[in-house]
């Protein structure tokens, strides 16, 4: 039997208040190479105020297009459209850290994954899923195509159900993933499985896809949980959530939200910073189960609309920028948002000085006082001879 290992980038947005965004589990084959384990996952989620959430998801690749597949877990039944892959560039561009470094102080110028990984799958047809029956209670609620996938919604009443369809469909879901998989079915989740469409594959002209995912939310919750099926030893993930206020982690969860002192970020050379040790650190100083704040606006808007995903709604939107590296073992619950206490800016732009400020203090400070000292010294010699001379 073929072996199948799935890797996928998630981006997940969500429009409006949303409940959890799903984490996914990736699928891909591997015949002769085996596929790349994507370790990053990015998500945008989109709140309303209205109940109804845009989940975008960008789905990335490597290999034989016959040997990927892909299930991802949702709270509520989704409508699937494809969307526009360069929302995510722009993110990222609009809210990574950037620095730029002074070396000059005389100078006015200021220059310087697979979210769960699961086996196996065969090429889909719109004809290739098995309807659920008396043996396999497994609800099929929709079938389609949605760019150059096919794809199922399904429910499960147990997760033996569940993987049982997964197997009988080319999906091969290994027993790793069943503790996983069953807390999503108890939770009475939704799965979309993928796979691309056979007659699709000689017209394809990328190895991502960016689909959005519609559907209603009673909370905001995304699902890391199914990421903990990754086989990385640590999975990035950064989580944009676009709200009607500044998102942090909820009190009442797993996970902690963090920031990074603005003051303590350095230079260490002319070209590099100690904001990725600061970034590790704060993690690690609250058990590795940590998010950090980057970036925080209410100037969203325009960019939104942009990419034709301005919620229908007049309520302001703010755009929040979280971010952890976390190991797979750690991610053993779900994200749960709320509110800041604020909706204060956050900038992710630094400027600074090469050596810093204070360290560059210290250096004029020593060759003074050797300076003074040997004038002094000068002095004291000129003195002595004057009174030789005497």
């Amino acid at each position: 039997m073929k072996r199948v290992i799935f890797g996928v980038i998630m981006i997940a947005l969500i429009a409006g208040n949303q409940s959890a965004e799903a984490c996914g589990a990736f699928f891909v084959s591997t015949e002769e190479t085996q596929l790349a384990d994507m370790s990053d996952q990015r998500v945008l989620l989109i709140y309303s105020d209205e109940g109804i959430v845009h989940h975008l998801v960008q789905v990335a690749y490597e290999g034989k297009p016959s040997s990927f597949a892909w299930v991802y877990p949702f709270p509520a039944q989704p409508e699937i459209a494809e969307a526009s892959e360069s929302i995510f560039s722009q993110l990222d561009s609009l809210t990574r850290p950037n620095f730029t470094i002074t070396t000059d102080y005389g100078s006015d110028d200021e220059g310087g994954g697979c979210i769960g990984c699961l086996p196996g799958a065969a090429m889909g047809s719109k004809e290739g899923y098995m309807d659920a029956s008396a043996d396999t209670p497994v609800t099929v609620w929709n079938t389609g195509q949605v760019g150059i996938f096919d794809y199922a919604i399904i429910t499960a009443v147990t997760v033996d159900d569940m993987l049982n369809w997964l197997n009988d469909n080319g999906y091969n879901a290994p027993s790793s993933a069943n503790s996983v998989l069953e807390h999503y079915v108890q939770l009475g989740w939704y799965f979309v499985a993928m796979k691309i469409n056979a007659e699709s594959v000689s017209t394809m002209t990328s190895k991502t896809s960016v689909l959005r995912f519609t559907y209603p939310y009673s909370s905001m919750v995304y699902p890391l949980y199914m990421s903990s099926i990754s086989s990385s030893s640590n999975v990035g993930v950064i989580i944009y959530v676009v709200a009607g206020h500044r998102i942090q982690t909820s009190s009442s969860g797993t996970y902690v939200t963090r920031e990074i002192p603005r003051n303590e970020v350095k230079a260490t050379s002319s070209n590099s910073t100690n904001y990725d040790e600061l970034f590790s650190k704060i993690i690690n100083d609250a058990g590795g189960r940590a998010f950090i704040t980057e970036y925080a606006t209410d100037e969203i808007e325009e960019l939104l609309r942009s990419n034709d995903l301005l919620p229908y709604t007049d309520m302001n939107l703010f755009l929040t920028r979280l971010r952890t590296n976390m190991r797979p073992s750690l991610m053993d619950n779900d994200v749960i948002f709320s509110f800041a206490p604020s909706d204060e800016e956050l900038n992710s732009s630094f400027h600074l000085y090469y050596p810093p400020k204070e360290d560059a203090g210290v250096g004029y400070i020593l060759p003074l006082f050797l300076l003074l000292s040997f004038f002094f010294f000068l002095a004291k010699i000129a003195s002595h001879l004057l009174n030789l001379k005497k």
